[in-house]
């Protein structure tokens, strides 16, 4: 058989219910006959089973009554035995499948009751289960939106102080950069004066060069006033031994040339001319003497104020080492600096990934936590639909059931009046009347 989904809304049972002016029992039914694709058969083995006894699989007069209190059928206890007697044709307490039947054509308005009430039973078990879950899931996703907003919370804090350290840090690096910039200006100011000294050490470099170049004229010359006073005192020797040689030669002849006046006066002229070239010589040697202390003396300036250009070079190459090293130091401290920040940065770069997958977590649960309050909602107002249908079809329904009885019985009574009239009466029998043929008819298993 092919029933109607739990959560889909009946409209029938939602439309209000009237009692026909028919007298016809059958027709009392009409109003409950909501589902036309199941078939009458269907729902007396649909009520039968649900009504049977599981182990037995029969119906007994005390499950008949059960199910009758439990499903809340607006009947009497003596009403529905009065009903279970009638159909228990072969008197043994049980209602079989075919009595079930006889009793379900006999009152159509009780089966009709009982299948949608089971039906609706099942549909309000289902509902109710249906709501239970979604209210157990929206407590969960309720938990899971606080979980995650409060760890949302703690990776914004996260963040936070993140982005603190690292505004700390690139506060740090600033100051660091700066000082960088300074040392790179005072380096710079510093190879200004390094090219300055090496420039001056050139132009020294260039006067040593011409120093030394003067130096070696200047030995030059001293080598040549060397020679020149060795070749003048060679020639003074040889003067010298020329006179001597003279003198000798004058002591020796002085007796005998006593008498040569003349060439002796020529020797004295000759001796006076040596003495003067003599005395020339030796002033020309005590002038070269004079200038090579004083050209030494130059050369030994110059070469000083050579070594002090070499020594100035060595002491700015020395600053300009440290100087190197100070900024290289610093350099590596700024580097390092900019690893951290960088550090820092994929750090905070993360804390923002995670607090945005946070975000998108609690958006996403929060989507959730609507979803299923909107389930909620919807089912608890189906259910609320579902009570109060249920409760106008059982405000409606028991009049219905009570006006089935009463035909039952004014039919039954009708029949008995007709049975005592016919024993009563002699003669040929009557055709049964209009009604009863009817009832008959309809009822008939």
């Amino acid at each position: 058989a092919v029933l109607p989904s739990p959560i889909e809304p009946t409209t029938a049972l939602a439309a209000p219910l009237s009692i026909p002016a028919a007298a016809d029992p059958a027709s009392l039914a009409v109003p409950f006959a909501t589902d036309p694709q199941v078939t009458r058969p269907e729902k007396v083995a649909y009520t039968y089973k649900n009504v049977a006894n599981r182990y037995t699989g029969v119906v007994r007069q005390e499950d008949f009554l059960a199910a009758c209190a439990q499903l809340s059928l607006p009947l009497s206890a003596n009403t529905v035995a009065s009903i279970f007697r009638r159909c228990d044709r072969d008197k043994d307490d049980l209602l079989s499948v075919d009595e079930w039947r006889w009793m379900c054509e006999m009152h159509p308005a009780v089966l009709e009751s009982l299948y949608f009430r089971v039906r609706d039973g099942e549909d309000a078990a289902a509902l109710q289960e249906r709501l239970g879950e979604a209210e157990v899931q929206l407590s969960v996703f309720l938990a899971k939106e606080q979980t995650t907003a409060v760890a949302l919370q703690t990776a914004a804090a996260a963040a936070s102080a993140q982005d603190l350290r690292l505004s700390q840090q690139g506060a740090r690096l600033a100051e660091k950069t700066t000082t960088l910039r300074h040392q790179e200006d005072a380096a710079l100011a510093l190879d200004e004066a390094v090219r300055r000294a090496e420039t001056e050490v050139r132009i020294r470099e260039n006067e040593a060069k011409l120093c030394a170049e003067r130096e070696r004229q200047l030995a030059e010359d001293a080598e040549e006033a060397a020679a020149a006073a060795l070749r003048a005192q060679a020639f003074l020797d040889d003067k010298r031994h020329i006179a001597l040689h003279t003198v000798q030669s004058l002591a020796l002849r002085e007796e005998e040339l006593v008498g040569r006046t003349d060439h002796i006066a020529k020797l004295q002229e000759q001796n006076k001319v040596m003495l003067e070239s003599r005395s020339e010589i030796k002033a020309s040697l005590f002038a070269e003497e004079g200038n090579i202390p004083t050209k030494a003396r130059r050369v030994a300036d110059t070469l000083a104020v050579c070594d002090a250009s070499v020594n100035a070079t060595t002491s700015v190459e020395a600053m300009e080492g440290d100087a190197v090293r100070r900024v290289r130091d610093l350099a590596e401290e700024v580097a390092a600096a900019e690893r951290q920040r960088t550090r820092e940065a994929d750090n905070y770069a993360d804390a923002m990934r995670r607090a945005a997958e946070m975000e998108h977590a609690v958006a996403s649960a929060h989507a959730d936590v609507q979803t299923v309050q909107k389930q909620v909602t919807q089912l608890r107002e189906e259910h609320a639909a579902y009570t109060h249908r249920r409760r106008v079809v059982e405000q409606q329904e028991k009049p219905l059931l009570e006006e089935e009885l009463r035909l039952r019985q004014q039919r039954d009574l009708l029949a008995l009046r007709h049975q005592e009239t016919r024993e009563h009466t002699p003669g040929p029998r009557s055709p049964p009347c209009r009604t009863h043929i009817h009832t008959t008819a309809h009822y008939s298993p």
